[in-house]
């Protein structure tokens, strides 16, 4: 049985997270990765191999919970674990606004039970996934395009569906003014269009299973 691991005395660090959604079928990729280099100060920036963990806290209604690695490969074991407060309500902001604290740098063995891990934490465990991400930056603001992947079928790394999650995504000091900001990624969004539509839905790693639904 695993020994209760001991979590480091890491200071959160809170930020206010400004967001859009899309996803679009597996077809439009290289049509938006096309897109995406050709718009002014936008670079592409990395690939990674993202190991994530869906979680929820029984104790705090709304407040959604994962632990995430980003490698190149998967041979990491530094995770981030993130809480996100419930949007906040504003009808009149083109962008998704919600409070998040993050724990960087948590360094887990690779032989330590993660479900023990988020037991531990009070956590609940909901699902499991690997994710292929393609980054493209502008300052702050990145646009991360992910295929997600199953890993819990005995087959191997089975993708959900033939659909890629589109997320553009800033983040701001907690007190900072959001909403120029928010204009700027729904800016950004309609030089998109029409192969990825972004709005608000907050797909987050729910990706839908219908193809058709898109």
């Amino acid at each position: 049985m695993n020994a209760i691991l001991p979590m480091p005395a890491i200071t959160a660090v809170r930020q206010k997270e400004v967001v859009l959604y899309g996803t679009m079928h597996s077809d439009r990729f290289i049509s938006l990765c096309g897109r995406l280099s050709c718009i002014r100060g936008l670079a592409f920036n990395m690939t990674s191999i993202d190991q994530e963990m869906l979680l929820e806290d029984p104790s705090r209604g709304g407040v959604s919970v994962n632990m995430r690695k980003e490698s190149t490969t998967l041979i990491n074991s530094v995770w981030k674990i993130r809480y996100a407060d419930p949007p906040i309500p504003d009808d009149e902001c083109p962008a998704i606004v919600r409070v998040s604290r993050s724990y960087l740098g948590i360094t887990i063995p690779d032989d330590y039970s993660m479900i023990f891990l988020v037991t531990g934490l009070g956590l609940q465990f909901k699902s499991r996934l690997f994710s292929e991400c393609y980054v493209f930056t502008r300052n702050r603001v990145k646009v991360i395009i992910e295929r997600q992947r199953s890993c819990d079928s005995a087959t191997g790394f089975q993708p959900f569906s033939n659909l890629y999650l589109v997320t553009m995504i800033a983040f701001l000091d907690e007190d900072e003014e959001h909403l120029p900001v928010a204009r700027e990624l729904r800016t950004l969004a309609n030089e998109l269009e029409p192969i990825v539509i972004m709005g608000k839905t907050d797909y987050g790693c729910r990706i839908v299973a219908d193809a058709d639904q898109v």
